[in-house]
């Protein structure tokens, strides 16, 4: 722990940091039956500012005459406004269905980035473990006795490699159903322990869907939970009481409305999200070309 971070009276044992379906929040509504709206989620608590988003949506075919597909590009923020504030897990869950639920009409979740385990940056620890075995015998003092342990004790140095992860998988989420493709997606990240920078700050997440037609509307509910330095309840207790702040709305896609964000971040990160595609060959496309992070520990780097 920091000494300014010593300092600080709201630091706790660390807690759930939630923006869920059911929980309060600045989580923002559908515009009435809006299609795609481009802002999920914003919201920024006692110094910690979360925010989901799309940055891109792009209606196709996954190959020349072959079945519908969506690339679909997420965007996610985890700041903290001062040193003092950091996240230090995120995990994000993206569940996509029919609009109205019925069965078989799901998009099927065929492509994810990251996909597997990735590495944003490494700090080279040193750490001792001590292993010994116990003797015993007996003994006398001052004309009492009693009994001695001994510790015959070895201590191995070791090194290991302390890392900021994001590890991706392409799921099926068995509240839903419990057959049939993938339909969901979970990203999970994870600090550096050790130089305790905080999660990934920006993540960029394609995601490439199969539908069934190009006249069915689907949704995505967008999911974060995300684990702060400090405790953070007094604020989302207040919320429960005032009763104004409901949760978030899952996003509605439409066939054929395409979308791209106007530039925000590292510019060559901008430049491959907005990279022209064949839309008749999205399953062709290399999904790492869209994906992208930042981190506090560099600038504009890319996993």
């Amino acid at each position: 722990m920091s000494s300014y971070e010593s300092k600080d009276p709201l630091i706790f044992p660390p807690i759930q940091f939630r923006t869920t379906e059911g929980d309060l929040g600045y989580h923002s509504k559908n515009d009435g039956d809006e299609n795609q709206r481009p802002d999920i989620v914003d919201d920024l608590c006692m110094g910690l500012h979360l925010q989901a988003r799309i940055d891109r949506v792009t209606h196709g075919l996954d190959t020349e005459n072959g079945k519908p597909a969506s690339l679909i590009v997420f965007g996610f923020r985890f700041h903290g406004i001062h040193k003092g504030r950091r996240l230090r897990t995120a995990e994000i869950n993206i569940l996509f269905q029919d609009l109205n639920k019925r069965k078989r009409r799901d998009p099927a979740v065929v492509g994810l980035w990251p996909n597997g385990e990735f590495t944003l940056s490494r700090t080279l620890v040193t750490a001792k473990n001590t292993s010994g075995t116990e003797l015993g015998g007996e003994a006398g003092a001052m004309g009492v006795s009693g009994n001695l342990v001994f510790k015959l004790e070895r201590q191995l140095e070791y090194q290991y490699y302390d890392k900021s992860t994001v590890i991706g998988s392409m799921i099926l989420d068995m509240k839903i159903r419990n057959y049939g493709p993938y339909n969901a997606v979970r990203i999970t990240l994870e600090e550096d322990g050790t130089s305790e920078t905080g999660v990934i700050t920006d993540l960029r997440v394609p995601v490439l869907l199969i539908r069934n037609n190009d006249e069915d509307r689907f949704t995505a509910s967008v999911r974060v939970n995300a684990t702060g330095n400090f405790l953070q309840n007094t604020i989302r207790g207040a919320r429960n009481l005032i009763g104004k702040t409901p949760a978030n709305d899952p996003v509605i896609f439409k066939p054929g409305l395409q979308y791209l964000r106007p530039p925000t971040l590292n510019a060559d990160l901008e430049r491959k999200l907005a990279t022209v595609i064949d839309e008749k060959n999205l399953g062709k496309l290399d999904l790492e070309e869209f994906g992208g992070a930042l981190g506090s520990v560099c600038t504009g780097y890319q996993i």
